[in-house]
């Protein structure tokens, strides 16, 4: 199985779902991203814009779980972009789909390599994935 990542970032995007556990949404490994999200597709705020995401005509992106982000890191290297970004927010701070309890959810410094666990009510950014 591989991974692509979109050619895109989804920034400045809440989690959504504040206080509230989403039974089948806490996979950490790899693979388990697509599954996280099919728990949580509908309203919640970074969800719904990736399952509406279309990029050159795939439609099957998701968010990947936490071991998915750090193996995108581990091949990848840090996204040294985002290091003198003036922009808002926390932008080298990645959701992870991975969710930890009803206030807060997985993320991943995609520049520092360090996990963190974030509010679902702060805005990180988003790196859409998809396997093939």
């Amino acid at each position: 199985m591989g991974l692509e990542t979109a050619p895109d970032i989804i920034r400045r995007v809440e989690y959504g779902c504040f206080e509230i556990f989403i039974r089948g949404a806490g996979g950490e490994e790899i693979g388990s991203g697509r599954k996280n999200c099919s728990t949580m597709h509908g309203g919640v705020t970074g969800f719904r814009l990736v399952e509406e995401l279309n990029v050159n005509g795939f439609t099957d992106w998701y968010i990947p779980s936490k071991h998915e982000l750090i193996e995108i890191y581990d091949s990848l290297g840090a996204f040294p972009f985002f290091k003198n970004s003036s922009y808002n927010a926390h932008p080298s701070y990645f959701w992870s789909s991975t969710e930890s309890d009803r206030w807060y959810a997985q993320a991943y410094h995609m520049t520092s390599g360090r996990e963190a666990y974030a509010h679902k009510s702060q805005r990180l950014s988003l790196l859409p994935i998809r396997s093939f």
